[in-house]
């Protein structure tokens, strides 16, 4: 306050009502319609500038980078609108100086009276030197006595009133068209204002099929076909598709059009998942679709499957495991599978297919592990079919393939040392029986069948008998059968072998009547592979051995027969020592040659050659010393053996065979494949002494062979007369009652008479 307001207090206070309160109000009034003038000019240009970027948006389908453009651009100028026109209008100082500047400038009356008053009336102080306190209140008063001019005019209340409007109308059209248009805004605003993908409102609506809510799941791997349909307008401008991959590799292609709204496009196996956008031609930027999602899954697959076996309870066997790895292998029929399955993914359900009637539901074990059991019926491929939470299935399963093994009938097999086809009532049959069976033999039995000759004779005569005589049927016999356990068996053993005597004299055999032997065992497999067995045998496999049918014939039958057979040996033993001689006579001229220094032919051949031809001299001695083992043997079982028998085939035939092959034959090949290597004059004369005394040993045995076959014959002639004797004795017996009933007639034509008491 200046000193002359200060001594006149009154005054002031009647120069600050009438002057510099109006001034302040006239600030405030003009502050307040330059803030309005400013925010309405600014709202008006907002409003334009975004229904221009609008218009662009929507014609173009701007691409998020134009419209990031378009946005930075209207930010700039409506911020540069707002600085200009809001804030830096309101930082500008409007005091009662320039106030009555402004006033004086309107009023040139005033005479910058009013300015005065208002700097002498605000000033802190004045300068006596050059201010007049009298003068400056003076002043003073007499600008306060004007009664305050009106400065209501300085102000436009038409343009504030038309200020007012336009920033209504800017505010009220965005609120109408948020009204109207809600969809239309928020894709605005969500488009160019927070920069997002959201597409504009289409008369193309493309729907790909397969898609839920935007995902497609498909599994990895498989041929990925996408098919779009086009729902209102078609496209006059094709489909394209632009995909991103997970790793992000972008792509862009178009799609093949089926007709006017369908299009489609091949993607090839899917390895990754996939973010799709399906794009519409436009004039302008391509109309873009909102973005599908494929993903991709992997189908359940099995990475490893463990098989457990378990043997039948019969086999006495424990239960197994293959080894890692192991996708085939032979199972026992009748054993219990369990295939335990690891898949690569939990999945929903798991069941067991493959070489069965009915697939088999597979049981839960944990997360990843299932596994199901099975008793297969037949050999095939065993395999799990999977679907998952999403319906996929495996494709490719692994496959393990089981073989069922057969357990097979116990081998059985028969000898019947010393026996031949013949035998007589009497003989002793040596019976050596050896069982093998894998899973343990649970029976061993010795079946024997006599064929009578009554039997045969009859079924013999009437197979012959003419077709006009009248027949009749025999009636069916069946063989005596006997089943005899072969003592010494323990269940379960796997292998086993019995000796044992079989006399036939209690069977009271009869010259004529046939026998059969064979040997028959059972394992314990309840449910036979085999034919069915009869009732009284126990269940199982049945194996059997080669089946001996044996004639029995008489004493001197069979010693003929063994004589004849003896002598074709003896002939085939003549021609081994013709050989041998033939060997030996060739040796001695080949050293007699090499001895007098007589050039020889190749010797080293020759002694090849003689040495090949006595090792085949070896393999017909010992097969002349089988068979008159065999013959010894056969003797031996049918009790027709002496000592004197015994005597001339073991001292006189086999025993001297033995020494022969074992030592002379053996020496000589020796003695001839060192001669090939180098000729020893020594060695030649041990070579012809061993040759001569082979000789002289085989002569031996010729001669034992020779008595003993004479002596055969002797008995045999003997043995004929006395049959003739007894067949002209019998014919004579026939011939003398013929005569006597041609003498005294028959019986019944004799007249009858009282029979005599005897």
């Amino acid at each position: 306050m200046s000193i002359a307001v200060q001594h006149e207090p009154a005054a002031a206070r009647h120069f600050e009502q009438r002057v510099l309160r109006p001034l302040h109000h006239l600030a405030q009034r003009i502050r307040l319609y330059a803030l309005l003038d400013g925010v309405a000019a600014s709202l008006a240009l907002a409003l334009g500038l975004l229904i221009v970027q609008f218009v662009l948006d929507r014609a173009l389908f701007l691409e998020t980078g134009p419209r990031g453009v378009l946005l930075a651009i209207v930010v700039i100028i409506i911020s540069h609108s707002t600085w200009k026109r809001i804030i830096r209008p309101l930082q500008r100082r409007l005091t009662a100086d320039a106030m009555a500047a402004v006033i004086e400038n309107r009023d040139r009356n005033l005479r910058d009276e009013l300015i005065s008053a208002v700097q002498f009336a605000t000033a802190a102080r004045l300068d006596p030197r050059f201010d007049s306190p009298s003068l400056v209140a003076a002043l003073i008063d007499r600008v306060a006595r004007r009664s305050g001019p009106s400065w209501h005019g300085l102000t436009h209340d038409g343009r504030f009133v038309r200020s007012l409007a336009l920033g209504a109308l800017c505010l009220i059209l965005p609120l109408a068209a948020a009204c109207f248009a809600p969809a239309t805004v928020a894709v605005f605003v969500s488009r160019n204002l927070l920069l997002a993908n959201t597409p504009w409102p289409s008369s193309i609506r493309l729907e790909p099929v397969g898609f839920v809510g935007g995902l497609l799941r498909w599994p990895r791997g498989d041929p990925l076909t996408i098919v779009v349909n086009a729902m209102g307008d078609a496209p006059q401008r094709g489909v394209r598709v632009e995909y991103e991959s997970a790793d992000g590799q972008r792509s862009r292609q178009t799609m093949a059009a089926i007709g006017d709204r369908q299009f489609r496009i091949e993607l090839g196996p899917l390895d990754q998942s996939l973010r799709l956008r399906f794009l519409v031609g436009r004039w302008g930027v391509d109309e873009r679709s909102d973005d599908y999602r494929v993903e991709a899954l992997d189908r359940p697959s099995v990475r490893a499957i463990q098989i457990a076996v378990t043997p039948p309870a019969y086999a006495h066997q424990a239960a197994y495991q293959w080894p890692a790895g192991q996708m085939s292998g032979d199972v026992l029929n009748g054993s219990s599978v369990e295939l335990t399955a690891e898949t690569n993914k939990p999945v929903a359900s798991a069941a067991l297919v493959g070489a069965i009637p009915q697939p088999i539901p597979a049981v839960r074990r944990n997360e990843r592990t299932w596994s199901a059991a099975v008793t297969p019926q037949r050999s095939g491929s065993f395999f799990f079919d999977l679907a998952d939470a999403d319906g996929l299935k495996d494709l490719r399963p692994i496959s393990c393939v089981i073989r069922l093994v057969r357990d097979r009938p116990p081998r059985v097999r028969l000898t019947l040392p010393g026996a031949g086809d013949m035998i007589v009532p009497r003989a002793v049959l040596q019976i050596v029986a050896e069982i093998e069976d894998n899973l343990g033999i649970a029976s061993a039995d010795l079946i024997y069948r006599a064929q009578r000759a009554a039997d045969l004779s009859s079924v013999d005569s009437a197979t012959t008998a003419p077709a006009s005589a009248p027949t009749t049927a025999p009636a069916a016999t069946q063989p005596d059968e006997g089943v005899e356990p072969l003592p010494g068996l323990e269940p379960y053993q796997t292998s086993f072998s019995a000796r044992r005597q079989f006399p036939l004299e209690r069977l009271q055999l009869i010259v004529g009547d046939h026998i059969s032997i064979f040997c028959r065992a059972h394992d314990f497999n309840p449910i036979s592979d085999s034919s069915p067995s009869p009732a009284d045998t126990p269940a199982g496999n049945e194996g059997r051995s080669t089946t001996y049918t044996l004639r029995v014939v008489s004493s001197d039958e069979l010693l003929a027969e063994l004589a004849r057979r003896e002598s074709e040996w003896r002939q085939e033993f003549e021609q081994v020592l013709k050989t041998q001689q033939r060997i030996r006579e060739d040796v001695v001229d080949l050293h007699r040659r090499r001895t007098a220094t007589a050039p020889a032919d190749d010797p080293q051949r020759a002694y090849r050659d003689f040495a090949r031809r006595q090792r085949q001299q070896g393999n017909r001695l010992k097969a002349t010393r089988k068979s008159f083992e065999d013959l010894l043997a056969e003797l031996e079982v049918n009790q027709l053996a002496t000592s004197q028998i015994r005597r001339r085939l073991n001292g006189g035939v086999i025993e001297p065979l033995a020494r022969l092959i074992d030592t002379s034959q053996t020496d000589a090949v020796a003695l001839l494949d060192r001669q090939e290597a180098h000729f020893d004059t020594a060695a030649a004369a041990d070579l012809d002494r061993l040759q001569d005394d082979m000789i002289q040993t085989m002569r031996s045995i010729l001669a034992n062979m020779l008595k003993w076959e004479g002596f055969n014959e002797a008995v045999g002639l003997l043995q004929d007369l006395l049959k003739l004797q007894s067949e002209v004795k019998g014919e004579t017996q026939k011939e003398m009652e013929r005569r006597l009933e041609e003498l005294f007639g028959s019986p019944s034509s004799r007249p009858d008479k009282p029979e005599k008491p005897k």
